[in-house]
């Protein structure tokens, strides 16, 4: 959770305080948690490890992320990596 509240803070995103407060929350409140096996390999970016762990186990079909070049397709047992305007266009169809 410390991630995307990190993520949501950035000043590029311009989101107020209080509504990170409310999406952290509704995630907390919402989401469905996933007890992850760890990967067997280390992407670019290790910090992403556990995102990818957590769709792997959950069986998820899209990972949506900002850093498509951190999840490379080998290791993403078919996973479709999305950027945030991809996922959206994916769910318009």
């Amino acid at each position: 959770m410390n991630e995307y509240e990190a993520i949501l803070k950035r000043k590029k995103f311009n989101f107020h305080p209080q509504k990170i407060e409310l999406i952290i929350t509704q995630i907390k409140e919402e989401g469905i948690y996933i007890d992850a096996m760890p990967l067997k390999i280390s992407l670019p970016d290790s910090d992403d490890d556990p995102f990818l762990e957590i769709a792997i186990s959950g069986k998820i079909n899209f990972l949506v992320t900002g850093n498509k070049k951190h999840f490379p397709k080998k290791f993403c047992k078919g996973i479709k990596i999305l950027s945030p305007s991809e996922f959206l266009r994916e769910l318009a169809v």
